[in-house]
């Protein structure tokens, strides 16, 4: 695609910015159904910062944490997509808890694609076997990038359109390091901006270290992941330009 070929700023910490707003009994991703209105304002706050992507909140939407996993997918992608308007949707797969199997992403992937997302993106991967579990489901449905919380050995045999770091203990450069040496692939960096909606690092200090380290590694796709709230994204954006 060539759209990851020019730089993208994506979205922060969907979960974390959500439950900034609101307590919840169990996973955020119920919010779309019980709180569509909730979830709409998030995603417009982050298009509002400049984000040029944003994300479903569909991170926990696997059958066997959700059982009405692929109504609770649709309505993240609806969501998102009436909130983008012309900015694009990335479809948000997580990796569960433990190695997925293929039946916890099929529901999800069916309702992300017919939720009008224009990608999806495989988030946190820990195992590789996470990713090719998703990709197998995926099957070419949506394009779709990957981003891992520590730089994988190798990359899956399946064509990707970017793969990435994501989330960790906040912006450093060493996984994306290892990953730049395995891969011409457009590279992704979204950090952690602190460990929850608690205690997290200062939106100006996240967004100048995560500025400096995604422009010296050349980095297509920007953003943030836990903690990382639109104000984070929009100093992002200053440090970046």
């Amino acid at each position: 695609m060539a759209v990851f070929e020019k730089q993208l700023i994506f979205d922060g910490g969907i979960g974390t910015t959500l439950l900034g707003k609101v307590q919840v009994d169990g996973f955020v991703d119920l919010l779309n159904l019980e709180n569509p209105e909730l979830v709409s304002a998030m995603h417009s706050e982050f298009i509002n910062a400049g984000s040029d992507v944003i994300t479903t909140n569909s991170f926990c939407c696997l059958e066997s944490l959700i059982s009405n996993s692929g109504e609770v997918a649709l309505a993240a992608a609806q969501i998102a997509r009436e909130a983008a308007h012309d900015k694009l949707v990335a479809g948000s797969l997580g990796p569960g808890y433990n190695i997925p199997t293929h039946k916890d992403y099929e529901k999800t992937v069916i309702g992300l694609v017919d939720g009008g997302c224009d990608f999806l993106i495989i988030e946190s991967v820990t195992d590789l076997q996470q990713a090719i579990i998703a990709m197998e489901v995926i099957h070419g449905a949506l394009p779709v990038g990957v981003t891992f919380v520590e730089a994988p050995s190798r990359l899956p045999d399946y064509e990707l359109q970017f793969v990435g770091i994501n989330c960790g203990a906040g912006p450093s450069e060493n996984e994306l390091k290892k990953l730049s040496k395995i891969t011409a692939l457009p590279l992704a960096f979204f950090p952690a901006a602190g460990p929850g909606p608690v205690k997290m690092m200062p939106a100006a200090e996240w967004a100048k270290v995560t500025a400096d380290i995604a422009l010296r590694y050349k980095c297509q796709l920007v953003g943030g992941c836990c903690g990382a709230s639109p104000e984070h994204i929009e100093k992002l954006i200053v440090e970046i330009n």
